[in-house]
């Protein structure tokens, strides 16, 4: 069995301890970072936006819907996600991406295993996601998956045409992954995970009768740049920003047309940093 210990995480609110914790192993989970009362209203918003849809969630809220739905700013900025990130990475601390994150029922789809740095094209990759579970996260419907300890260096990945990855890229670890590693990160509503951007993760199928929605923030420190040369953009949550991003405005109100817009603009420069174009 995996020797991750889930009762190492503080669940109040001492950050220096998960800090300690995450160094160590690369993973917190789980952590209770917010009530039933704020994760409910986020659900009421992605109904209203899904029904019209077949309940299928609109492209455009895949990558960074924070800049759109003000709810999800509020996540992304929330005082208890911002401490315990801020232990980890420092106190100038910017949200560097968002996704909502919306694995269907009874569907083919599935994460292959991979680390997130990959692609990011970072200075360093210190950096992290926290994956908020908007329903509940089981392995029956399809939870994140992780090999703690496995967060040291950053390996090669192959990427493989596969229609069913979620994944932007198709990539895919070019390693064994030994079931015995494996921690699986099941959470309630309200619950999160914080894992290093090398840490190696993956998801398998959804095999229940109920979606499989969470909310991905993702941090890194402001002076932490692009190798690319490409100005990309990012929301502030703490302290000062180093002049690397452009700084990212927070929606007025749900899917207004300035933030729309603003959006567009985000997305292609999101693209260059992943896609190189």
């Amino acid at each position: 069995m995996n020797r991750f210990d889930a009762s190492r995480i503080a669940p109040g609110a001492d950050v220096t301890a998960n800090a300690a914790v995450f160094r160590e192993t690369g993973l917190l989970s789980p952590l209770p970072l917010l009530g039933s009362d704020e994760v409910q209203p986020v659900m009421e918003i992605l109904d209203t936006l899904t029904r019209s849809r077949g309940g299928t969630l609109p492209p455009i809220l895949r990558a960074k819907p924070h800049l759109l739905i003000p709810e999800l700013w509020r996540l992304v900025t929330h005082p208890v996600v911002v401490s315990q990130v801020g232990a980890i990475l420092g106190e100038d601390l910017l949200c560097f991406g968002s996704s909502l994150i919306w694995k269907p029922a009874a569907k083919e789809l599935h994460v292959s295993w991979h680390q997130d740095a990959t692609h990011w094209g970072l200075s360093r990759p210190d950096a992290v996601t926290v994956w908020l579970a908007l329903t509940p996260s089981t392995r029956e419907n399809g939870c994140v998956l992780a090999v703690p300890e496995s967060h040291g260096t950053q390996l090669a990945h192959d990427h493989p045409e596969d229609e069913n990855n979620m994944l932007g890229r198709k990539e895919v670890v070019r390693c064994n992954i030994d079931e015995k590693d494996v921690f699986a990160i099941e959470l309630e509503p309200g619950q999160a995970s914080i894992h290093h951007a090398l840490l190696l993760h993956g998801s398998e199928l959804n095999h229940s009768n109920q979606d499989r929605i969470g909310f991905a923030m993702r941090y890194i420190a402001a002076d932490n740049r692009q190798q690319n040369g490409v100005q990309g953009t990012a929301t502030l949550v703490s302290g000062r920003n180093h002049g690397h991003y452009d700084p990212e405005q927070e929606p007025g109100s749900l899917m207004d047309p300035a933030a729309m817009r603003r959006h567009a603009h985000v997305l292609r420069m999101g693209k260059k940093i992943i896609f190189g174009s």
